[in-house]
């Protein structure tokens, strides 16, 4: 799978991060490849990140590419699952 473009997403994937972690998808929704979330490293997490995250993947669908989640993390799953976004942080190699 090196064929996939990466976004770690850091250790905190909250409003703070919000903008930062949006000029780095922006500039890989402009490429031509499917991309690997690395959420695995995530400790603090709340709706605006998850929001991100699922925007993004929605973006990469819609374009007939993937947002490959490589590994769960408990706390994005969590959160997400408060928004009954959880399909969009689920692993799906």
């Amino acid at each position: 799978m090196s064929d996939l473009l990466q976004l770690d997403c850091g250790e905190q994937l909250t409003i703070a991060q919000v903008n930062q972690l949006h000029g780095q998808m922006a500039e890989l929704l402009n490429q031509d490849q499917d991309v690997e979330c690395n959420i695995e490293s995530v400790q603090r997490c709340d709706t605006a990140g998850i929001q991100l995250l699922a925007h993004f993947s929605s973006s990469l669908q819609s374009s007939q590419r993937r947002c490959v989640i490589a590994a769960e993390n408990e706390t994005v799953t969590q959160v997400a699952s408060f928004l009954g976004l959880e399909e969009f942080v689920k692993p799906n190699l």
